[in-house]
């Protein structure tokens, strides 16, 4: 870390914490470091979902991820996420043959167990996010 701060300045080292009783204490870590760049699981992850979700749908963001019959994933892997009960219910929907699609640079639990996997260069995401939603609209199926 020293060697980041020497060659770029305490700027270039960035401080994450998932949550919780440490993330307290990490943020000390930043600013006696003197880097202004932390952040913590909630604004990268839950925060971007229940905010997208009441902005397009009105409210929270339902999933019934057991009677899905078709799931693509980018970079989510619900295997070994954060929540059990998702976990239980993705197993039902392949259990019921629903068909898995995994854009992931890693070899996650999810992509090894998806029907697809397509391994995206890190930063891959958003083309094919385009690209499919080019076909969508071209093709009008929304």
């Amino acid at each position: 870390m020293t060697a980041i701060k020497t060659q770029h300045g305490p700027q270039g080292v960035v401080f994450s914490s998932k949550s919780g009783s440490l993330s307290g204490h990490l943020f000390q870590l930043a600013t006696a470091f003197g880097s202004p760049n932390t952040f913590t699981h909630a604004s990268t992850c839950p925060a971007g979902k229940s905010i997208a979700a009441k902005v397009m749908m009105g409210g929270d963001l339902a999933m019934d991820i057991a009677n899905t019959r078709y799931m693509v994933s980018f970079g989510h892997n619900l295997y070994e996420g954060i929540e059990v009960a998702e976990t239980h219910e993705l197993m039902t929907a392949q259990e019921k043959g629903a068909k898995m699609v995994s854009f992931d640079p890693r070899l996650s639990v999810f992509s090894s167990k998806a029907d697809e996997w397509h391994a995206l260069k890190p930063g891959g995401d958003l083309p094919v996010l385009m690209a499919m939603c080019h076909v969508m609209i071209n093709e009008k199926i929304v």
